[in-house]
């Protein structure tokens, strides 16, 4: 009695698969082949013949292989069926089995690989294949090698005042403070409540002993965490606070009037660590170890300094206080270079200009900056024009309003986003959260 043709469908997107079947037709007599590039192919060459294997992909479209499988064995409950896949994984091969195929393979296929298939089914007996994990390679691509200590760690970035809730999780609620570290180099920019946490962290450091403070400006939020600064009660610390010019009293004298018994337990004389006071000029660039610092005038009531900092060939810009086209509620579009809302902001737009990284505010949406004009924080659309010439590669958005929980501060950077489309700005943005880490 002559033996019947063996009747098989290959279900495939790839056409080097079906040429495969080509091939293997060509060594082994008694093959009728089918051919589908797609599911609906699939069931309905099922459907009108009595199909005796199968070879189905995993992800053939528009349904999913293993729902292919279910619907053969629905139709044909003796058919053997073999998923293939380029991507094996062990849930996969697990719930093709459990549902009635013959095998799963892993792609590519080789005809070698399909005459094991007939012969073994031939053989009555079918041993699917192990599987086999795919393989690693030894060692991970990792474009760069991140230290773990040259990082940017953002401790507070609240504005006016700190917050705590349930309702502040997300973004935190300490008030502005930012790590900077290069090596053993250590900067701190301004001292809000998120210092005291990080003073905890560094007394764990015993190599740390000496620290760079800088203060952009002395508001109440961007010095409260001094009295709790931990280093400042350790002998072992060498303290450098840099400030501006006050209107009224230089940085010593401030910090005198803080740490007073009336106040805080420990005055300033009493302070344990040794303490160092300089001025920070405008224009006058320094350098902390390979970091080089210098810092501009923002608008915002008192001697308010924002910082660019150098770290080899990066540039990172750092405002938390700067009111951007002050007063100016209308379509940002309208403020070109030469508007004269702007002329006030072109030396400080150069001065930042194409930074790597802008960390800059956006304290008030565009509702909420009517009633707080003059108040030193910009509305989003207006910090968003400021961002738009000094393009920036990303932009990250600190300093958030202690009115704003942390759905509020979602809804802001909806708003950021579609400013940022409205003006074709470029950069990647974030939102600032306390913990937030960048590494270098």
């Amino acid at each position: 009695m002559k033996k019947e043709a063996l009747l098989i469908l290959v279900a495939d997107a790839e056409k080097k698969v079906h040429d495969l079947f080509k091939e293997l037709k060509k060594e082994i007599k008694g093959l009728e082949i089918f051919h589908a590039l797609n599911s609906d192919e699939a069931i309905q060459i099922f459907s009108q013949h009595p199909i005796d294997l199968a070879f189905i992909d995993l992800y053939l479209f528009p349904v999913h292989g293993l729902e292919i499988l279910k619907k053969i064995k629905s139709i044909i409950p003796q058919a053997d069926v073999v998923i293939t896949s380029y991507e094996p994984m062990i849930q996969n091969f697990r719930a093709c089995l459990t549902h009635g195929a013959l095998d799963f393979l892993p792609k590519p296929l080789t005809v070698d690989i399909l005459k094991e298939v007939l012969q073994g089914r031939e053989e009555k007996v079918y041993k699917p294949h192990v599987f086999v994990p795919p393989k690693l390679s030894h060692h991970p691509f990792i474009l760069k090698e991140h230290s773990k200590n040259t990082y940017m760690k953002f401790w507070g970035t609240r504005g006016s005042h700190s917050v705590s809730g349930v309702e502040y999780l997300r973004f935190g609620g300490n008030t502005a403070c930012l790590e900077i570290r290069c090596g053993e180099h250590l900067v701190i920019i301004d001292a809000g409540t998120g210092l005291t946490n990080l003073g905890q962290e560094l007394l764990k450091e015993p190599e740390q002993t000496h620290i760079e403070l800088l203060i952009g400006h002395t508001h109440l939020d961007h010095v409260a965490g001094l009295p709790g600064f931990g280093p400042l009660h350790d002998p072992k610390f060498t303290v450098t606070i840099r400030a501006p010019i006050n209107f009224y009293k230089n940085t010593k004298e401030l910090l005198r009037d803080m740490l007073t018994h009336a106040f805080f337990p420990v005055d300033l004389e009493e302070i344990r660590a040794s303490l160092k006071f300089k001025e920070l000029i405008t224009r006058s660039p320094f350098e902390i170890g390979p970091l080089k610092i210098d810092c501009h005038y923002t608008y915002h009531p008192g001697t308010t300094l924002g910082f660019k900092i150098h770290i080899g060939d990066l540039k990172i810009g750092y405002i938390t206080d700067n009111e951007a086209l002050m007063g100016y509620l209308g379509d940002p579009k309208q403020i070109t270079l030469d508007h004269p809302l702007l002329a006030p902001h072109l030396d400080f737009i150069d001065f930042f200009k194409e930074v790597d990284i802008l960390v800059h505010e956006a304290q008030y949406n565009p509702k909420t900056y009517v009633d707080k004009v003059g108040w030193g924080h910009s509305s989003i659309y207006n910090a968003a024009v400021l961002v738009k010439y000094i393009n920036p590669k990303i932009w990250i958005i600190t300093h958030h309003d202690p009115e704003d929980n942390d759905e509020m501060i979602q809804k802001k950077h909806e708003i950021i986003l579609e400013a940022c489309h409205y003006l074709e700005i470029p950069a990647g943005i974030n939102i600032a959260f306390d913990g937030m880490k960048i590494n270098f």
